[in-house]
């Protein structure tokens, strides 16, 4: 049902009555409009299939580029690895149009992948809005983020900064949908402040556990561009976390999540 101010909301039982959902959205072509002398006048046809519906729907390359450039500062993306918009100076390297379209195609589809398999980059009214999603579909996507926002674990540690290498407390809330987010305080959380930042987990490629004497009670998230350092209160604490960290990132039989 919607609310007075018009947001959809549901109850947690029924976002768990039924929560499967699945999508897979391609370009099945580029085409360049007859009147087109730039890439911003090549079309793109996209086809989307989802248990909830299918639909196709066309944007062009300018469209592609407008969607990138606002969906990247959106407040509850900041810390998020999102996907790298496809290039458009590589044309005359590739060689004949038929070739850069086919390149174009298989690039564009791997973009759109890597956006709508994550549950909290899909359930955004934006991303939603960029593929003219049908009200069935927003309804599911939302009851999906809605059970991935429930904590796996949450507390306080203490966040080394990026570049003045002090500690600063912070609340930390662990999801299922492979964010660690951080707040000011608890009080933040609760209150449904927009989180200071948060740690993409799908890029994370090892949980470190630091020495005792040197980094008391200190754990690392090391991705491709950065080490996050994080300090607990206890040894206990500490541990928690780094199982909680690994489980998430690995299955039963140690095969690795990659966050989609």
């Amino acid at each position: 049902k919607h609310c007075a101010c018009g947001k959809l909301v549901f109850t947690m039982a029924e976002a768990l009555e039924e929560t499967s959902f699945a999508i897979s959205i391609y370009v099945t072509s580029i085409e360049q409009l007859p009147d087109g002398k730039k890439d911003d006048n090549h079309i793109c046809r996209i086809s989307v299939d989802t248990t909830h519906g299918q639909w196709k729907l066309t944007r062009t390359f300018k469209d592609f580029e407008v969607f990138h450039a606002s969906s990247v500062i959106i407040d509850e993306f900041r810390g998020i690895s999102f996907p790298k918009l496809p290039s458009k100076k590589n044309r005359n390297s590739i060689g004949n149009m038929n070739d850069y379209l086919k390149n174009k195609v298989m690039e564009y589809s791997k973009y759109l992948s890597e956006i709508y398999h994550r549950s909290f980059l899909l359930a955004h009214k934006d991303i939603l809005d960029f593929i003219t999603a049908p009200e069935t579909v927003r309804r599911q996507a939302k009851k999906i983020m809605y059970t991935q926002n429930v904590p796996l674990r949450s507390g306080a540690m203490k966040k080394e900064g990026e570049k003045w290498k002090g500690y600063r407390l912070r609340y930390f809330i662990l999801l299922p949908n492979y964010l660690l987010r951080y707040f000011e305080t608890s009080d933040a959380h609760t209150l449904g402040i927009t989180p200071k930042g948060s740690i993409d987990l799908a890029s994370a490629n090892k949980i470190l556990v630091y020495d005792r004497a040197s980094n008391p009670f200190s754990l690392g998230i090391q991705t491709p561009t950065r080490v996050w350092k994080l300090q607990c209160d206890t040894e206990r604490d500490r541990n928690e976390w780094v199982h909680a960290l690994r489980s998430l990132l690995q299955d039963d039989d140690g095969n690795e999540h990659n966050g989609y």
